[in-house]
């Protein structure tokens, strides 16, 4: 998405694709992609497919409407662009809505996770106005108060981790 973009330059390949969508869930249109390449491509595009079934992500996945596909050796994830209510307590978000992206943006985990590459205009979207000054200082913090964040989904801690290591940034102190 948005994050490798700046972070490789446009012409490294991702091999994860992060697709958010304003006017369809996730898994609706992961099974429009898998039903399009059954009936359009020609029999042998099915050799470069590895998986033509819209997988739901599982567990929250199911209420978040998100989807997997594995193509062309990519794994593309699929989700809406939505809003969270969370019950203390609980990782698992209690209420969904569709948003739209400054909202999705807001609810993102982290502001280098909270960056959009937008298709039609070929540009990052940084609806937080954070993440790209974030990449450039390389720095790990969330769009929102950490502590509201972080005990809403705990394990958002250990993805701070993990982005900090695999790319050598800072954790924000706070």
């Amino acid at each position: 998405g948005g994050r490798d973009k700046l972070l490789y330059g446009p012409d490294t390949p991702s091999r994860d694709v992060d697709l958010v969508l304003s006017d369809v869930s996730g898994v609706d249109f992961a099974n429009l992609v898998c039903q399009y390449l059954i009936e359009e491509c020609p029999p042998d595009c099915c050799d470069f497919v590895d998986s033509l079934e819209a997988v739901s992500k599982g567990g929250a996945g199911d209420r978040l409407e998100s989807a997997r596909l594995s193509l062309l050796g990519f794994d593309v994830d699929f989700a809406r662009l939505r809003s969270e209510t969370y019950s203390d307590g609980s990782r698992v978000p209690t209420a969904v809505e569709r948003a739209g992206c400054v909202e999705d943006a807001w609810r993102r985990d982290l502001t280098v996770n909270a960056l959009y590459y937008n298709l039609n205009t070929d540009q990052v979207e940084d609806w937080t106005e954070r993440g790209v000054v974030d990449l450039v200082l390389q720095n790990i913090r969330t769009p929102r108060d950490p502590l509201r964040t972080l005990l809403e989904d705990p394990t958002r801690a250990l993805r701070a981790v993990r982005f900090a290591s695999q790319l050598s940034f800072n954790v924000d102190p706070r």
